[in-house]
């Protein structure tokens, strides 16, 4: 098992960099402490294209961009090449990054715990990933423990499912939560999610204290 979660690792790192780089462009050099508050934390420039060069462009960096049924795609390619359990867990992965580098250029922003839920959301509304409340926090049997509800995310939108569909908007709250910790979850799960009939997706993060 050992083995095979570095070699996912290693897949995570090599297939998906380019979704991290993507973050990492988009969010480098846009964040001060002035910005929260505002409607949007991000810039507020129109994405342009240069079509000589084949580039989308927002405030000066490159963005890649795809329709939302070409990502379900990907996740659904995903899991018929790897199977449910590994290819919920490299998603899950994926997500973490993202949350981790999501998190790094908006900290400016970030005071105290309060505004973690205010922060993510407009990150996430204005990119197309939905919306999310507030991390509701609550300590018990030596564990800390931070709730979020999200509607309108990516991997559950006009998907119908037995099971939970979210597993990269899972791991975006995780690793948000865990930048901000400077720790790793001691666990994580979509506790409700819109492709099994639910209102909105639930996600949770567990720390030891």
């Amino acid at each position: 098992m050992r083995q095979l979660e570095e070699c996912t690792l290693m897949v995570i790192r090599w297939s998906f960099s380019s979704i991290t780089d993507t973050f990492t462009l988009v969010y480098a050099s846009t964040f001060n402490s002035n910005d929260f508050g505002s409607e949007s934390i991000l810039p507020t420039d129109a994405i342009s294209r240069d079509r000589e060069k084949g580039w989308v462009v927002e405030d000066g960096k490159r963005l890649i961009t795809f329709r939302l049924m070409t990502f379900q795609s990907f996740e659904n390619r995903l899991i018929s090449l790897v199977g449910d359990e590994v290819s919920k867990m490299i998603l899950y992965q994926m997500g973490n990054e993202i949350g981790r580098v999501a998190y790094d250029y908006s900290r400016e922003a970030i005071k105290s715990e309060s505004d973690l839920g205010p922060v993510l959301d407009s990150i996430l509304s204005d990119r197309g990933w939905g919306r999310c409340g507030v991390f509701v926090k609550e300590t018990r049997d030596g564990e800390i423990t931070f709730t979020v509800q999200a509607t309108g995310t990516p991997s559950s939108h006009e998907r119908t499912s037995v099971k939970p569909t979210c597993d990269i908007e899972s791991g975006i709250a995780s690793g948000f939560l865990e930048a901000y910790f400077g720790k790793k979850a001691h666990s994580h799960s979509e506790l409700a999610c819109v492709s099994t009939r639910s209102l909105y997706c639930m996600f949770e993060t567990t720390f030891n204290q």
